[in-house]
């Protein structure tokens, strides 16, 4: 019923498909003591495969199924050096800095968002929107009126809003650290 009623059947399923392109540059200077890497990448991932919640009638909680399209274009910087460097100790640090933007680009046919995790009374959503990004976060605000103001019921207590809207992506804006490596004979730390 279920594989009728959906038009597919799990061999219809086609395996996901990932293309990547990447852009790099390196380089060291002063005897190695200086060095960085710089990566510019754009990857698109086609036909992903999940497990897309139906209606309980079905008999089936979801169903198997490839469901869309996800880009992700972003950039990896490293730097670092030696500052330090004798017979037997060295110092070596380096930063890090990457910075990702995710994008989904389509669902299935009649499918504008897929619900990934939601709080045990639904007022919090993390879902993949077509359009915006995987991770984005959805819940009620306080209602307000006209004025600006948050209506409260008779005991003081905030209203929520009656729609869902957008608070923000579970996803980091960017992501970096800082890594420090001493040597000191055979032992690093």
């Amino acid at each position: 019923f279920m594989h009728e009623k959906m038009g597919l059947t799990h061999t219809d399923l086609k395996p996901e498909n990932i293309a990547s392109l990447e852009f790099g540059l390196e380089g060291s200077m002063i005897n190695n003591r200086l060095f960085f890497d710089l990566s510019l990448y754009s990857i698109k991932t086609t036909d992903q495969i999940y497990d897309v919640p139906v209606p309980a009638s079905t008999g089936y909680s979801t169903f198997r199924e490839n469901i869309g399209e996800m880009s992700n274009k972003g950039v990896e910087f490293l730097v670092g050096g030696i500052p330090v460097k004798t017979d037997n100790f060295s110092w070596q640090v380096s930063a890090n800095f990457a910075k990702n933007n995710n994008e989904l680009v389509e669902l299935i046919e009649d499918l504008e968002s897929h619900q990934l995790n939601t709080t045990n009374s639904g007022n919090v959503v993390i879902q993949a929107t077509v359009g915006g990004g995987y991770g984005d976060i959805y819940g009620t605000v306080p209602r307000t009126n006209d004025a600006g103001q948050i209506v409260v019921d008779a005991n003081g207590r905030p209203q929520a809003s009656a729609d869902k809207e957008y608070l923000g992506n579970s996803q980091p804006d960017w992501t970096g650290g800082l890594t420090n490596q001493f040597t000191y004979k055979d032992f690093s730390l």
